[in-house]
């Protein structure tokens, strides 16, 4: 879409990994990036390899939703002047089950305004962002759950991991809630795990195994 205007920018989603868990809420901020716009808005909408609605979205900070043939829009709920370059509104997006296609896509659009009041010498920017739906591990899960303990959750300061001795080469990763991995070792029948210096927040654990994958979420409070 074109009014005319020339602005330049770029759109990113923070919040919202490159792979996704099934049935997970993520909480994720919409920024607008631009150095010559004055004023912006967005619209975001999420589908699947049918391009039908795919995972439920919820209005967050500055945000509201709208539905239109069968598919959920977050938009903002008013317009923003840049600060230091960007415009940014949170949104949260709970992921489906399952995907068509394993196909998961989110389409957005930013308005970079001149914010005179009017259309003319506006123009938009767009975003289309494929995430990947993590295969679910149901199987693994039930072999793995009952073998495999992290405690406390809450943590603060370590994190324990206990294996049981039928687990064999099994290895953990942490991951922030971005997808960035921060930990990753072996582990042992008893670990210790120092998270003191580790921001609070919600993070995921994955223990890898010849037994299979077990994921789970934790929280660190500080």
């Amino acid at each position: 879409m074109s009014l005319g205007g020339s602005y330049q920018g770029t759109i990113q989603l923070v919040g919202l990994p490159d792979t996704v868990l099934p049935s997970t809420l993520y909480t994720i901020t919409f920024t607008s990036n631009s150095t010559t716009a004055v004023r912006g808005g967005y619209e975001l909408t999420c589908l699947d390899g049918l391009n039908v609605k795919c995972g439920t979205l919820a209005a967050g900070s500055g945000t509201n939703l709208t539905t239109s043939g069968g598919k959920q829009y977050v938009r903002q709920s008013s317009a923003k002047n840049y600060s230091a370059g960007k415009a940014t509104w949170v949104f949260n997006w709970t992921s489906p089950a399952t995907a068509a296609g394993d196909s998961i896509k989110f389409y957005g659009s930013s308005l970079l305004a001149n914010g005179n009041g009017g259309t003319s010498g506006d123009n938009a920017i767009t975003l289309a962002k494929k995430v990947i739906l993590a295969k679910p591990t149901a199987t693994f899960d039930a072999i793995l759950e009952s073998k495999v303990s992290v405690f406390p959750i809450p943590a603060k300061d370590i994190l324990n991991v206990t294996v049981d001795a039928s687990i064999t080469n099994a290895t953990i990763n942490i991951f922030d809630m971005n997808g960035k991995e921060i930990y990753n070792n072996s582990l042992s029948e008893k670990n210790q795990i120092d998270i003191s210096n580790y921001n609070g927040g919600t993070y995921i654990v994955k223990i890898n195994s010849k037994e299979g994958t077990l994921s789970k979420k934790i929280l660190i409070n500080k």
